[in-house]
């Protein structure tokens, strides 16, 4: 079993999802093998919860809905006479406002990203592959599609979406 150096874009799948080289001949990589396995289904699992609604809500009540209704049916109207006091509009307390928003959104967006390059770890070897290449040997294997890091990135960014 001789190895092989491969790069990107000389390896493809054939006949129903056959791992060979820019001249057909059947490739196999452990390592490459089983990470593509576990992308395949994080990928899938991202892609059905696309759409899907995990917080949900609580259903409807009737008896909330009938004490409501009482409750408007039955409260007295108050009247307004006097105007309500209108809210100052302050430079600084706008600017101040922004900053402390801006500050919130950084580490939030700090703590997702540190989760997403933590979780994307253990796709390094497709990583290794889509920059440099790796060896194979000439061996058998089927895969239903090469999945590339864009790939990953997108199904783990749905995911933390959906979850967080």
């Amino acid at each position: 079993m001789t190895k092989q150096f491969i790069k990107k874009g000389e390896l493809s799948l054939i006949n129903g999802g056959y791992l060979v080289n820019k001249s057909e001949t059947p490739v196999y990589n452990l390592d490459f093998v089983g990470v593509q396995k576990s992308a395949e289904i994080l990928c899938k699992i991202a892609q059905e919860a696309k759409n899907k609604d995990f917080v949900g809500k609580s259903p409807d009540n009737i008896e909330d809905i009938r004490a409501k209704i009482i409750k408007e049916c039955t409260e007295e109207k108050s009247i307004k006479v006097f105007d309500s006091p209108k809210e100052p509009v302050g430079k600084l307390s706008d600017s101040l406002a922004k900053e402390a928003l801006s500050f919130i959104n950084f580490h939030k967006d700090t703590t997702k990203i540190n989760y997403l390059n933590d979780s994307i770890q253990e796709f390094k070897i497709i990583h290794e592959f889509e920059e440099f290449g790796l060896f194979f040997e000439e061996n058998i294997c089927k895969l239903n599609k090469i999945y590339t890091i864009a790939d990953i990135k997108e199904a783990l960014e749905i995911l933390y979406t959906k979850l967080h």
